[in-house]
């Protein structure tokens, strides 16, 4: 199967959705790569995916994950939609097992500035991707293109290129009270924010950090 997607504002946005939660709820193993990630209702389906047991890894830009406002301000958003399978993940890891991973990729570990890629690999049987991140604009307001293709050589292709992603990427660091580790907007700097005081700062430039939801 081959399909081409070109979205209009308040286009086909229902048809893609549906395309990329039939995915979502089928595959298994899945690999899910996507720069910008804040739709909560695919948020839900990898919440199902988590309670079913099934394979599900993700890797998302870091820079986009979390959001400074400016420099000048204190407050750091971080994604509802990640911190609504964040939370599902934390019932699961006091159990022991998880099947499910998240990795997020900085600019600082290959010659590339982000992770960039928008695509859902559906193991060994299609691949769906394009311009659209997951968002509700990218959905509804947005002109955008995905495609899922089925092509054998196609789909190992993206299989290979987030193996090489996944190698390279850090864990995304959960604790009892949420993420744990992001890059400081301030001076950039990675695995210098203090969690253990009052409220969070960077070590490094002093930094105070209020960590909020969009």
């Amino acid at each position: 199967m081959n399909k081409i997607f070109f979205l209009k504002p308040e286009e086909w946005s229902d048809v893609v959705l549906s395309c990329i939660k039939e995915r979502l709820e089928r595959a298994d193993p899945l690999l899910m790569a996507v720069s910008y990630f804040t739709h909560k209702e695919i948020a839900d389906q990898i919440i199902e995916r988590i309670k079913l047991g099934k394979e599900t890894k993700i890797l998302l830009n870091a820079n986009d994950l979390f959001r400074p406002q400016t420099i000048e301000e204190t407050e750091v958003k971080v994604s509802a939609a990640v911190i609504k399978i964040i939370d599902e993940l934390k019932k699961r890891e006091n159990r022991g097992y998880c099947c499910c991973e998240i990795k997020t990729l900085w600019g600082n570990v290959s010659q590339y500035s982000v992770m960039h890629h928008k695509f859902i690999v559906s193991w060994n049987i299609d691949v769906c991707y394009g311009s659209m991140n997951f968002t509700h604009n990218s959905l509804k307001n947005n002109f955008e293109n995905i495609s899922v293709i089925s092509d054998s050589n196609i789909v190992n292709s993206f299989l290979d290129e987030f193996d090489k992603l996944w190698k390279i990427a850090s864990d995304l660091v959960i604790g009892y009270d949420g993420i744990r580790s992001f890059r400081c907007p301030s001076c950039w700097e990675e695995n210098w924010i203090d969690f253990e005081s009052y409220w969070a700062f960077c070590t490094i430039c002093q930094k105070e950090f209020k960590i909020t939801t969009y």
